[in-house]
């Protein structure tokens, strides 16, 4: 991750001190993926429709950081 893109990555902590947008999607479209690099959309529908509640809660608090900023894509 370049110096620009770092700063517009949330930072939302976990408990075990993992930052939510560098969590990798597991499986589907974009497994291997951090959260900050899927899309938008794909954030929603994850949030709203994961089973795994630690990725439905990364997908949310990415996809409100872009809301927040304005950084949808």
């Amino acid at each position: 991750m370049d110096l620009i893109s770092a700063k517009h990555v949330p930072q939302t902590i976990l408990e075990a001190g993992v930052i939510m947008s560098e969590i990798i999607m597991p499986y589907g479209k974009f497994k291997g993926k951090p959260m900050h690099e899927i899309s938008s959309g794909y954030l929603r529908w994850i949030a709203e429709n994961f089973d795994d509640e630690k990725i439905c809660v990364a997908a949310d608090e990415e996809f409100q950081w872009r809301e927040k900023f304005n950084e949808h894509f």
